[in-house]
């Protein structure tokens, strides 16, 4: 229908919007990788109940590999920090 742009987060239900958006791309992602930009967010993390703001490399490194699993692609277009935090630097 014309949409190629496709925006979701890591924290959105913590990888189920992401696997329920590659699914549903699946087809189209398999024939025109290149005609499709994928967004995602990361540097938020589960610590108990609390959520926490982690910008860290080691996280958002770790965080870049899940989502490429769960979008089930092998590059991410644009990858996004989802909040700031205040704990690295930029």
């Amino acid at each position: 229908m014309g949409i190629t742009f496709f925006d979701t987060a890591q924290a959105y239900g913590f990888g189920v919007s992401e696997r329920v958006l590659g699914k549903a791309l699946q087809p189209e992602l398999r024939s025109g990788r290149d005609k499709i930009i994928l967004a995602t967010k990361g540097g938020l993390r589960r610590e108990g109940n609390n959520l926490l703001r982690d910008s860290s490399a080691g996280w958002l490194r770790r965080g870049i590999e899940q989502s490429l699993q769960n979008l089930g692609v092998d590059y991410i277009d644009l990858y996004q920090v989802h909040w700031p935090d205040p704990r690295t630097p930029f």
